[in-house]
């Protein structure tokens, strides 16, 4: 009897020591997880202050250069009004001055009709002009050419307050911008000129409508959502634009072949949310999570966007679906996505590169994440999806190798570049087709190079 206690009792005490490690190590999984989407979360908000910061700089460098040209065109006004001033001392009266004016058309009037009787006298005298003396100038030989003026003072250059970029200007109806520009500045090269595809403004957005007014909004009927980007398949080229980059393992890409699509769908949505019907505010709490708007950002042009979280305070966290990357609206300054408008597939492709990984375990570190930002930050390249490559169902970013084809005389891998440079550590060896520096027998015309349903652009 006693033994079968003692055994029932130890049988208890494996149990529960059992059941204390299973506990154990379920919690310490647990935290591993949340461990690492705090060290994410953190890794995100160093790099978006270290863009704000960037941005601040920019500006005040932009304030110091505006302040320095103003104080020039200050001294330039102050020194053609001390001029203004000495020439109304040498005028006289307006009497001689009058007088001087008439005598200046008698002459004219005479040098006219020498030239058109055939004869023109060599120079022709202005003399008798009151107080300021006497000058001489060629007349011209052709009658239908103008008569040379004297010299006039230099204009200035214009000051133009709204060089100065309104975002130093803080707006109580706005909204910081914590994120990135969407877009950004997006050339192309064709024929070896540059053409500027687009421009951002550096202007903050206001809510266009004051707090309390929400007017009726039309409801659009049968609307579904945006489709989510094509990715190409493995072994494809397609040339790409960069809009977004935080890491080499955290990039948005945007396909070169479909920003003709995106160009005329941001024109169409501008012109469109700009109509009467449509200048009205959402109410806070119609915004639901995970449905899709038009936004007016800061720059004072619309986007698709897709709100991630309410913030509450009238404050939503969105992402943008052409660009990648994510920033905070008003209800102000959405509206309701319309049909027409939901049609193109988002263009922001999540990416990564392939191939290599950090240098060290711990991630990638500052200095690797400015040489990546350097090299790829808004910038066009052809890229490669590897064979065998696919986003994983955990992971949506595609695995790409980007190739710089800009030099004339060869083409840089940028993942080889890093791994040279000491910033990023080969991972997988790359197939030898994609090394290969002579391309296939009919590769993919680039978008780049010649693309005539992209020459408008």
């Amino acid at each position: 009897m006693l033994s079968s206690l003692i055994k029932e009792h130890q049988l208890k005490q494996q149990t529960r020591k059992e059941e204390q490690e299973r506990r154990r190590k379920d919690a310490i999984a647990a935290a591993g997880v949340l461990t690492q989407a705090l060290v994410d979360h953190l890794n995100v908000g160093v790099a978006q202050a270290y863009l704000n910061q960037r941005k601040l700089d920019v500006e005040a460098k932009q304030l110091n250069q505006h302040a320095a040209t103003f104080a020039k065109q200050t001294q330039l006004w102050l020194q053609m009004v001390e001029t203004f001033s000495t020439a109304l001392k040498e005028l006289g009266d307006v009497e001689n001055w009058a007088k001087s004016i008439e005598g200046d058309m008698r002459s004219i009037s005479q040098a006219l009709e020498y030239s058109y009787k055939g004869g023109f006298p060599p120079t022709l005298p202005l003399e008798g002009l009151g107080s300021r003396g006497s000058r001489t100038f060629p007349l011209p030989l052709d009658i239908g050419l103008p008569l040379p003026t004297p010299p006039l003072l230099p204009t200035p250059p214009m000051f133009i307050p709204s060089m100065i970029p309104p975002s130093l200007f803080p707006n109580p109806y706005s909204i910081p911008a914590y994120g990135m520009m969407p877009l950004g500045r997006r050339n192309r090269v064709s024929g070896g000129c540059t053409k500027e595809l687009f421009t951002m403004a550096s202007a903050p957005l206001p809510c266009l409508i004051p707090e309390g007014m929400n007017p009726d909004v039309p409801p659009f009927e049968g609307v579904s959502g945006v489709p989510p980007p094509i990715h190409p398949p493995p072994g494809t080229y397609f040339d790409v634009h960069i809009p977004f980059a935080l890491n080499p393992s955290n990039f948005v890409v945007q396909s070169w072949l479909g920003g003709k699509d995106l160009e005329d769908l941001m024109e169409k949505m501008n012109s469109f949310y700009e109509g009467p019907p449509l200048s009205s505010p959402l109410l806070p709490e119609t915004i639901r999570e995970g449905e899709c708007y038009a936004a007016l950002y800061f720059d004072r042009i619309w986007y698709r966007i897709i709100v991630s979280k309410c913030m509450g305070n009238d404050t939503f966290f969105a992402h943008f679906l052409d660009f990648g990357n994510n920033d905070f609206f008003c209800s102000g300054s959405l509206r309701p996505l319309a049909a027409e408008f939901r049609k193109l597939p988002a263009q922001a492709i999540k990416a990564c590169l392939a191939g290599i990984a950090p240098v060290s375990g711990d991630g990638w570190r500052d200095e690797d994440i400015l040489v990546f930002r350097e090299m790829v930050f808004e910038k066009q390249f052809v890229s490669v999806v590897p064979e065998g490559s696919l986003p994983s169902k955990d992971d949506d970013r595609l695995p790409l190798t980007l190739i710089d084809t800009s030099l004339p005389d060869r083409d840089v891998f940028v993942d080889q570049a890093l791994v040279e440079k000491g910033n990023a550590s080969r991972r997988l060896q790359l197939p030898s087709s994609l090394t290969d520096p002579k391309p296939d027998p009919d590769p993919p015309v680039s978008p780049l190079e010649s693309d005539d349903s992209h020459e408008s652009l």
